[in-house]
């Protein structure tokens, strides 16, 4: 009985993923009556401190490390921008100068500071034209940011600069402190003051310079060991770990449920080079571990992250397969976790989380890289969007051969980037010679490249050195990402709709405009992979995406990618 409920299932599900692909086909196709039609929009160029270029502070991106939030609710954006301080550490890339934490709100951008020399421990005054970097994570609703500076200290166990976990609110600099240990970081804040990260203490640890798995925020690895903190009314509170050396966090919500990444063990993985390492949620005083919660067989690898945290209290990650060469995506709700499958490939890569349980992010097909050199002939990847248990292939702009979705929100808008993939990274991520920064809305792909009105010279679609692409976009519409000038400087930006929900910008063209055929594309439907979730919502689901029961939002009725 059980077999052949799992049949029917099986079908109904495939029949559905059918007809939603061969609806938004028809969408899509330029001889149909309906013509995909969207907004133009407004580009806010971000700008230096004197130096040569702004961007968007990413960390990295799963499967490695977790993304990070530069865009509020309020559209309110973070970044760097650089100084023209000579930096010898290099800490910022390779313009080898001093960046400091910018942040826009409501036309005005302002230089945020770094910690002085020899800080103390709490809110202090910022130090606007210090000769040293700072660098930021995430942005609460309420326009808290968390991140960490440097204070012109040098760690005497990595010969290398002091980096300090920090917030900046209510117009200072909080020093957050450590756990006994030399360097801290604060990955995220919530709007009730509540910050999480990693600070080492002073054990320690006994599995030094851990990457390349491990790089980026973490800070496993650097002498001691690092642990996961909560920062909350000016104290910090060790999280302890899964019962490995080292862990971290990287979200927070309202609830005060947080999510990161722990070490369970003291054993060495030959692959990965250090212990087992899991995605777990920290709530009630009480560290989960994610993969308890998985069927036996799900995974089997030893590596895997918390890659984003709504206020619901679900979780997305990344968890290596048996090997861990292969990796697959997953949603974690209530002791529940779901296999997002693939789109026919090895690979599945998730990389954001909306508020309504939205994922995106990248996926193999069976395509294979035929333009990478021999030996790297390895699949291809294309943006995904899955929800209620269905994952559907957005597509790829031009004569791209890759891609990857970056955020999605509540009205299921997508952005991300496209290219022609010339080599594939070890991450899946893929080098490509141009990126074409994406909008994806009502089942049209477009070039956001053709929908932006600017004359500061910055370009959306930019070369294989471009910062970031298309890289937030918020329930708002807007969209903060990072593009080029001319001369191969970087530039953040913030992308605002010209509709009714901000009117009067100058320089807006408020009138809608069809999608450039050249720069469209038709979704795909994935068969859907089985799992116990609740289908509940899936007819909604499907009708939204063909345009059937919503409205254009805002209308009436480097990166890798």
């Amino acid at each position: 009985m059980k077999s052949r409920t799992w049949m029917w299932t099986t079908v109904l599900y495939l029949f559905a993923a059918l007809a939603m692909s061969v609806c938004m086909a028809a969408q899509n196709n330029p001889s149909q009556e309906h013509k995909p039609m969207h907004h133009h929009y407004k580009l806010v160029e971000m700008q230096p401190f004197g130096g040569p270029s702004s961007s968007l502070n990413t960390p990295g991106v799963p499967p490695g490390v977790p993304f990070s939030k530069a865009l509020n609710g309020a559209g309110i954006e973070i970044g760097t921008g650089d100084t023209s301080i000579a930096d010898p550490y290099c800490y910022l890339g390779s313009d080898c100068v001093v960046g400091y934490v910018f942040r826009w709100q409501n036309g005005r951008q302002s230089n945020l500071g770094v910690l002085p020399q020899d800080p103390a421990k709490g809110a202090q005054p910022a130090c606007p034209n210090c000769a040293w970097s700072a660098f930021t994570y995430e942005i609460a609703e309420n326009g808290a940011v968390a991140g960490e500076s440097e204070d012109n200290a040098i760690d005497p166990l990595t010969n290398a600069p002091v980096s300090l976990a920090v917030l900046w609110k209510d117009g200072k600099i909080v020093n957050l402190g450590t756990l006994g240990g030399h360097e801290s970081a604060a990955a995220a804040v919530s709007q009730n003051g509540d910050a999480v990260g990693a600070a080492m203490n002073t054990t320690a640890d006994p599995f030094p310079g851990r990457c390349p798995m491990i790089c980026d925020f973490f800070i496993f690895g650097n002498g001691t060991e690092a642990h996961a903190f909560l920062w909350r009314h000016g104290a910090m509170q060790d999280l302890g770990t899964l019962g490995g050396p080292d862990s971290a966090a990287f979200f927070v919500n309202e609830s005060g449920q947080i999510a990161g990444t722990s070490d369970v063990d003291f054993n060495v993985n030959p692959v990965t080079g250090g212990p087992t390492v899991h995605p777990f949620l920290w709530e009630h005083g009480s560290m989960h571990d994610l993969m308890t919660d998985a069927a036996p067989g799900m995974f089997g690898g030893t590596y895997g992250i918390s890659a984003w945290l709504n206020q619901r209290g679900q979780v997305i990650g990344t968890m290596n397969l048996t090997g861990d060469t292969t990796w697959h995506s997953f949603l974690w709700y209530r002791r529940t976790i779901t296999d997002l499958g693939t789109l026919g490939g090895i690979n599945t890569t998730a990389q954001w989380l909306s508020e309504d349980g939205a994922v995106v992010g990248k996926s193999d097909v069976t395509a294979i890289c035929t333009a990478c050199p021999p030996g790297d002939q390895r699949q291809l990847h294309h943006p995904f969007l899955w929800k209620n248990n269905v994952m559907m292939d957005l597509g790829l702009l031009y004569s791209d051969t890759a891609g990857v979705a970056h955020s999605v929100n509540t009205s299921n808008q997508v952005v991300g980037v496209t290219g022609p993939c010339t080599r594939v990274n070890g991450d899946d991520s893929c080098d490509s010679s141009i990126y074409h920064s994406f909008l994806w809305e009502n089942g049209s792909l477009v070039d956001l490249q053709t929908l932006v009105q600017s004359d500061s010279g910055v370009m959306i679609d930019c070369p294989g050195n471009c910062s970031a692409g298309a890289y937030s976009i918020n329930d708002r519409g807007e969209i903060a990402g990072g593009g080029m000038l001319p001369n191969g400087d970087t530039r953040a930006y913030l992308l605002i709709p010209c509709d009714e929900h901000h009117p009067g910008i100058d320089g807006c063209d408020y009138s809608l405009t069809e999608a450039n055929p050249a720069s469209q594309a038709n979704p795909v439907m994935s068969a859907p992979s089985p799992n116990n979730e609740t289908n509940a919502g899936r007819s909604d689901w499907a009708r939204n995406l063909r345009g059937g029961g919503s409205s254009l939002p805002g209308s009436e009725a480097a990166p890798h990618d």
